[in-house]
């Protein structure tokens, strides 16, 4: 969901990623249930790893992608 920040339980963090799939093979090994990408700058990208989510907000720069493994 873009425009969109899950809220939860964040397990692991990724600075400097290049792209949503680095996050999500990130958190296909740590079991979590949902991943947010947030643009830091106009090429640098970061990644938190979330283990659940208590909410969806909307958030500019970010995007949130539920995990369905």
């Amino acid at each position: 969901m873009q425009q969109t920040e899950c809220r939860g339980g964040k397990i692991y963090e990724i600075n400097d990623v290049q792209d949503i799939d680095e996050c999500k093979a990130a958190c296909f090994h740590k079991n979590c249930q949902a991943v947010n990408l947030y643009q830091v700058g106009e090429f640098q990208f970061k990644c938190e790893i979330l283990a659940y989510v208590r909410g969806y907000f909307p958030a500019q720069g970010a995007a949130c992608y539920i995990s369905y493994i």
